[in-house]
């Protein structure tokens, strides 16, 4: 019992930290958006890298930067009355690189509160190279009560 056991004990702890060392090697943090300055939406592809149209902030929290959405209209599908869901693309740019993330909502123009948003990160540059994770959003249609919220992960290469 006890070299056979022993043995038996020994791979599978190897095993479990073969396979636990992505885990290790990550880095993940709960983000959190505390101020968004929101700058004017643009339209025409000449002034947003192609894009329909775009708008430019200014946020700060977990992520101190530039924030910038980018749309197409043949992303925006009519739902109903005045509800439309919408594919928009955004960049989070910081000084140690850029986060990648493709946003999803459904918003209610007729609805008072505002709308949500689901994001998807979807990679970056610098730190931020093969970041996952998401994070969400709740806008007002004034773009004054913007607050963000989520977990972002990339490997840990500092």
């Amino acid at each position: 019992m006890s070299h056979k056991n022993l043995l038996v004990g020994i791979s599978v702890l190897v095993m479990l930290c073969v396979l636990a060392t992505p885990v290790w090697g990550e880095k993940c943090k709960k983000v959190v958006i505390h101020h968004l300055d929101a700058g004017p939406i643009l339209w025409g592809p000449e002034n947003c890298g192609g894009y329909d149209g775009c708008a430019t902030s200014k946020i700060s929290g977990t992520f101190n930067g530039t924030l910038t959405e980018s749309f197409n209209d043949a992303d925006a599908v009519h739902v109903v009355d005045d509800t439309y869901a919408f594919t928009n693309y955004g960049v989070i740019e910081t000084a140690q690189g850029e986060l990648y993330f493709v946003e999803r909502s459904i918003a209610d123009f007729a609805a008072p509160d505002g709308f949500a948003v689901h994001m998807n990160v979807s990679g970056g540059t610098g730190r931020y190279e093969g970041a996952t994770g998401w994070m969400g959003s709740f806008d007002n249609f004034e773009g004054t009560a913007t607050r963000m919220g989520g977990e972002v992960c990339w490997p840990g290469k500092e």
